[in-house]
């Protein structure tokens, strides 16, 4: 009978204990850069260089500081004109004295770089070395997880530090019992680690695949444990790019190892996943979402997870699981079992075009399409899908969504007008004074709802005009999110149980109010509701209650505000944010976005040609 190696659960909880106690360190050599720090740079050399991964993408969703995590070796042939005063270093290094890591860390210091590094060791070379130190005395069967903890606190130290993050002080209190927690997790998966070793051990190699934060883990895990270590050959390969090229390695008797997260790289892992288990079998799936960790709370979880998590919560509608359809449900995918470029965020619905008459221009817009182009501009890749008119103003909306970076691949262009929405902007609030739909009405086929299927999220809302297809779009999302805005509650009641987020609006309120409205439509099913005050900020109820207040800054034109706040509010859930950072950073993000006329600018010059719906009331000017 296999048997394992005895697990030392007191060593492994003081060399984790010693990671997080990093944090006092760490915060010095943050502190001693101050405002000069202009860039970080993750350099390891072999598996202390590939744990930095985590870390890497933690700071690229959520800071604007410039991160890079280049191979170091080339950074030293080939240089970085971003490296120099200014520039913190992070080298982790076990042993201490790797000769690639001290040929990094000297290059980096000849060039003015303040150096921190992360080593096991006192007294050797990269510790003397280095500007600022910090030792904690791991092992190899103990590193992994050591650095893992170590980065993650450099990533919230700078953000804190740069005002990006606010949870830090409670961040590193409850990491103090992330240990001890590990440790509950390791012994609960020993006898499936006792199960896995013959897996590993029988075939000839093994593919490893991951995304996201595990993709650093399996690209680790391969190189490091299984070649390194156990002279096993693998082969290592992104989840993204398992599909132009290794899939062809795949068939019975390849062992395909992947490695499935909780944040918006979850998606890609799952398309791997389904091709899989059709044409391999010998597919092991390991999940993080399956890993009990007692006492550790959501949102640090989420940082845990590599920066963003998979957003369950309390509720979730009736009749589905909050993980969506199975991966190997074939009505999810398309002809041939597999979509190859499957969008984070699918918007699906309205669109128009916004006529400032008095300006002279028109404007795209509508609550999908608006939410599309602002979830690209802060750094998701969107689809939308909708119906626009053959006029020029079906053209001036396709125009903007592909100079936005929006997927158009699911629009239809059908015969007729382009719905228009008449608008004059009064004391730099937008008054609507009349409008038609045009063509944008449409009944989702299923090529719309295999992509939306394949999706992270799903959003659409009232100004689609899609209640009658709802429960379709619930059934086939993975997530599914609707914009009540300001409809009545036998409206919201009707359809919030077939939601997991929902967001309304309440110009104005007191913060009661909204707080009232929340809790009543959580009540319902949805696991998270944003209600918007307009100029007063916004509340955010999870599982508890969040506030925010509006950004600073000019408002020029409050058309598409909600949606701007929208489509903020969703890429922070699919990255896993903290709530209260999240709905802060939706608030001002928001404001911003008032600072231009229309939604998001694409202005074009109102054509003489196209038809425009009579206005229903006569406005004020004075």
């Amino acid at each position: 009978m296999l048997q394992g190696q005895p697990f030392d659960t007191d060593r492994y909880r003081r060399i984790q204990a010693g990671a997080v106690a990093s944090a006092a360190p760490i915060a010095a050599a943050v502190d001693a850069l101050g405002e000069r720090l202009r860039n970080v740079f993750l350099l390891g050399a072999g598996g202390a260089g590939i744990l930095m991964g985590p870390a890497a993408l933690v700071l690229g969703a959520r800071s604007t500081v410039p991160t890079f995590q280049p191979v170091g070796a080339e950074l030293v042939t080939q240089g970085s004109r971003h490296l120099g005063q200014g520039s913190l270093v992070v080298v982790p290094s076990l042993s201490g004295t790797s000769a690639d890591a001290v040929e990094h860390l000297r290059y980096a210091k000849d060039r003015g770089a303040t150096v921190l590094a992360l080593v096991g060791h006192a007294g050797t070379p990269i510790a003397d070395l280095a500007d600022h130190v910090v030792v904690n005395e791991a092992a190899d069967d103990t590193s992994s997880e050591s650095f893992y903890l170590q980065s993650l606190v450099v990533a919230l130290t700078v953000m804190n530090r740069r005002g990006e993050y606010d949870g830090l002080d409670a961040s590193l209190a409850e990491l103090t019992g992330v240990p001890e927690a590990l440790v509950q997790a390791k012994l609960a998966f020993e006898d499936r680690a006792l199960a896995l070793g013959p897996a590993f051990a029988d075939p000839d190699y093994h593919i490893f695949s991951g995304a996201g934060a595990t993709w650093p883990q399996a690209y680790y895990f391969a190189m490091c444990i299984l070649e390194e270590m156990q002279w096993i050959r693998t082969r290592p390969v992104h989840a993204s790019d398992f599909f132009h090229g290794t899939l062809e390695l795949v068939e019975d008797g390849v062992s395909v190892v992947l490695l499935k997260g909780e944040d918006a790289g979850r998606p890609l892992v799952e398309r791997v996943a389904a091709f899989c288990a059709d044409h391999a079998d010998r597919l092991t799936v390991l999940d993080s979402a399956d890993v009990a960790l007692p006492g550790v709370s959501a949102d640090l979880r989420g940082l845990l997870a590599g920066g963003a998590r998979r957003t369950a919560g309390a509720g979730g509608r009736p009749g589905r699981t909050t993980a969506g359809p199975p991966v190997d449900d074939a009505s999810v995918l398309p002809e041939g079992g597999l979509l190859m470029d499957a969008p984070q965020l699918v918007t699906v619905g309205d669109n128009v075009v916004d006529c400032y008459l008095e300006l002279g221009y028109m404007y795209p817009g509508g609550n999908a399409v608006n939410v599309a182009v602002h979830a690209r501009r802060v750094g998701v890749e969107p689809a939308y899908i909708g119906a626009l008119g053959d006029d020029e103003a079906g053209a001036a909306i396709m125009a903007a969504l592909t100079a936005e970076g929006v997927d158009t691949g699911r629009v239809r262009v059908l015969p007729g007008a382009t719905a228009r929405a008449l608008v004059r902007v009064i004391d730099g609030n937008r008054v609507f004074t009349g409008g038609d739909v045009g063509v944008s009405r449409f009944d989702p086929d299923e090529d719309d709802l295999r992509l939306i299927a394949a999706a992270g999220l799903t959003h659409t809302g009232e100004c689609s005009m899609l209640e009658e297809h709802l429960a379709v779009l619930a059934r086939r999302s993975r997530r599914l999110s609707f914009d009540f805005s300001e409809r009545p509650w036998d409206y919201i009641a009707a359809l919030a149980p077939l939601v997991d987020i929902a967001i309304a609006s309440l110009p104005e309120s007191d913060a009661s109010r909204a707080e009232d409205l929340a809790r009543e439509i959580r009540a319902c099913g949805p696991s998270i509701v944003a209600v918007t005050r307009g100029a007063a900020g916004a509340v955010l109820l999870t599982d508890e209650l969040h506030t925010s207040v509006a950004g600073d800054g000019p408002v020029v034109d409050t058309l598409g505000a909600g949606d701007s706040f929208i489509a903020r509010l969703l890429v922070g859930l699919l990255r896993g944010e903290p709530p209260q950072q999240l709905v802060q950073a939706a608030s001002t993000y928001a404001t911003r976005s008032c600072a231009e006329v229309g939604a998001f600018g694409g202005r074009t010059a109102l054509p003489d040609t196209l038809s425009l719906p009579p206005e229903r009331h006569s406005v004020d000017h004075s």
